[in-house]
């Protein structure tokens, strides 16, 4: 791997777990906590989709010229990177406005994707025991939730030509990491702010991300 390869890789692993710290504040500041089976499995979740949309980016590419292949793919990121920070600011609104408890929220949502959709906004109906406890079972809702960022990151990084392998493995090992961070902030530091702000920080950059893969 060149050593120019090493920074969009940790700088696309960071900004596609960006959900990961705004999960994990909301789950801190309700005193929910997340096994380390649970968020193990999240990261895997989140790299196996990484990895399976790496190599369809890399067949698509493959049918492009290498320079329009990497200018599309990093077009992608850098719209992704604009959706993922208005989502965030919507995210917050919603978020500052709704009255609705947990349980009721989440009895309206009926189909499978609204319910992955809501987890996001809503983490806490993940706990659908009420056991402030994401139990292994549990989990999978939230894995899926979390790793939707990464389907479209993933067949564009595939497209622009990162090595599938290192991204995986990086996206798994900060999926854990920003995750248990947004924890600790939301327990210890009660820092809400800190979930309004992952979801900009992690747009902003995308969009950079999206912007270097174009035109260097």
């Amino acid at each position: 791997m060149r050593k120019s390869e090493f920074l969009p890789i940790l700088l696309l692993a960071i900004s596609s777990n960006g959900d990961n710290v705004a999960v994990g504040v909301a789950y801190g500041l309700g005193r929910i906590n997340v096994p380390l089976t649970s968020n193990f499995l999240i990261a895997v979740v989140t790299g196996a989709c990484t990895l399976v949309c790496m190599f369809a980016g890399r067949g698509i590419g493959s049918m492009m010229a290498p320079r329009l292949a990497s200018s599309i793919g990093g077009a992608i990121i850098a719209a992704i990177g604009g959706w993922v920070i208005v989502q965030s600011v919507q995210s917050n609104r919603r978020r500052a406005g709704s009255l609705a408890g947990p349980s009721s929220a989440l009895k309206g949502q009926t189909g499978v994707l609204r319910r992955v959709i809501w987890v996001l906004d809503n983490p806490a109906g993940a706990d659908a025991n009420f056991s402030r406890r994401i139990e292994l079972k549990e989990s999978w809702l939230l894995a899926i939730a979390l790793s939707l960022n990464n389907t479209v990151n993933g067949v564009a990084a595939g497209m622009v030509g990162m090595n599938p392998l290192l991204l995986t493995a990086a996206v798994m090992l900060f999926s854990m990491l920003m995750l248990s961070a947004g924890l600790a902030a939301g327990n210890q530091l009660n820092r809400r702010w800190l979930s309004g702000l992952s979801g900009v920080l992690s747009g902003l950059m995308l969009m950079l991300l999206g912007l270097y893969e174009i035109y260097v």
